[in-house]
């Protein structure tokens, strides 16, 4: 019974000492500038996937240019 007593001690003054650096370390982040999370507009969205896809198309385009015209195959024929 001793030990669980005496093991019981230890573990709460090591879980108060890891909640107060815990605190501490809280503390020193909220220095920080405080920022709010919005959710993006439906317009937002349609910009950014729009943006995406026509990427995407030209890297679709790029890569097919840069195949059809590789000298590597134009001396293989």
């Amino acid at each position: 019974m001793l030990l669980f007593q005496v093991f019981s001690t230890v573990s709460q003054s090591i879980a108060s000492r890891r909640h107060s650096e815990f605190i501490k370390l809280y503390n020193r982040s909220s220095h920080s500038v405080v920022t709010t999370i919005t959710m993006i507009s439906d317009i937002q969205l349609a910009v950014f996937s729009n943006l995406i896809g026509v990427s995407i198309f030209a890297l679709v385009v790029l890569f097919h240019y840069v195949t059809a015209n590789n000298p590597k195959r134009a001396k293989e024929s």
